[in-house]
């Protein structure tokens, strides 16, 4: 994978132990498309005041598409969050190979209609 991946909101050392790891490459690895970037962004929601306070998002951008793929969750620590966007990324990864393989088998309606009465388009 030639991606970048960018992790802001975590002390320097853990940011780069999660770039380097295999469970972030193998979740890039499944999108369609090329990956050309990655952030992954951990903020602390309600600082001193405890509970499920750590949110993490993720923001994938595909080579060929205008829209980024952009997940997030919240958990107690940023391994919990972590585990939560994965999880999210990887179904936002099949519903949009589902959705991409659809669109290719069925034809546009003007192209299908064109067909129909025997006019090229």
């Amino acid at each position: 994978m030639n991606a970048r991946v960018e992790v802001q909101g975590l002390p320097e050392r853990a940011a780069a132990r999660l770039r380097t790891s295999p469970r972030i490459a193998r979740a890039l690895a499944g999108l369609p498309g090329h990956v050309t970037s990655a952030r992954m962004t951990f903020t602390d929601q309600n600082a001193a005041k405890g509970g499920l306070d750590m949110r993490c998002a993720v923001t994938v951008s595909l080579r060929g598409r205008r829209r980024q793929l952009h997940v997030e969750a919240i958990g107690q620590t940023p391994r919990h969050a972590l585990d939560g966007v994965l999880a999210k990324l990887t179904r936002v990864i099949a519903k949009t190979e589902e959705t991409d393989r659809n669109r290719r088998r069925h034809p546009k309606k003007y192209y299908a209609a064109g067909r129909v009465t025997g006019r090229k388009s």
